[in-house]
């Protein structure tokens, strides 16, 4: 039996990372290797860089489980939506998140293609790339409790497409649930 923490909410946070010109590039790399907890992934936002003054070009996305850990890259630190909550290391011990990763995270099924586009002066990319920015997870996954990441699973975002021009940041966020005989 799990338990929610629906109060428990909780976001890795990339920063602004520069699109790299090789196709297929493991962008960001989540994965559970916890078997006394779940992850619910609630949120997946992506902002596009507007302070990088780029000939722009449109970027091809995708979203796509995992089924190994991904390695090397810039390991991230969750940040708890409540700082008074405490339980974050016992939780998320065996819970890793990274940037860019080099290499393992293991492609499974893919979820979901997107696309974006580089070019700053676009009118689009200004209103989504400052406070408008939206989730990408449909709305209808999240209402049902969001990308569920048992143990040995995890999630991974691909640039699909070959070019250097830009940046982008994306900010996650998720629950976790436990496992009552863990407590």
């Amino acid at each position: 039996m799990l338990e929610r923490h629906d109060s428990s909410l909780y976001f890795f946070n990339t920063g602004s990372a520069v699109h790299v010109a090789a196709a297929s590039t493991l962008m960001f790399d989540l994965f559970n290797a916890n078997a006394l907890v779940t992850l619910r992934v609630l949120h997946i936002e992506q902002s596009v860089n507007l302070e990088t003054a780029v000939t722009g070009v449109g970027f091809e996305w995708q979203l796509l489980r995992t089924t190994a850990v991904g390695t090397g890259g810039t390991l991230l630190t969750p940040w708890p939506q409540d700082t008074a909550w405490t339980g974050l290391t016992n939780y998320l011990s065996g819970v890793t998140a990274r940037l860019k990763a080099t290499g393992g995270a293991t492609a499974s099924t893919s979820l979901k293609w997107w696309y974006t586009h580089s070019e700053e002066t676009l009118a689009g990319n200004q209103l989504l790339g400052g406070a408008f920015s939206k989730n990408i997870l449909p709305e209808v996954l999240v209402t049902r409790g969001g990308i569920c990441l048992r143990q040995n699973q995890g999630l991974r975002i691909n640039q699909e497409t070959n070019s250097a021009a830009g940046n982008s940041a994306w900010l996650i966020g998720f629950v976790v649930e436990e496992s009552l005989s863990s407590t």
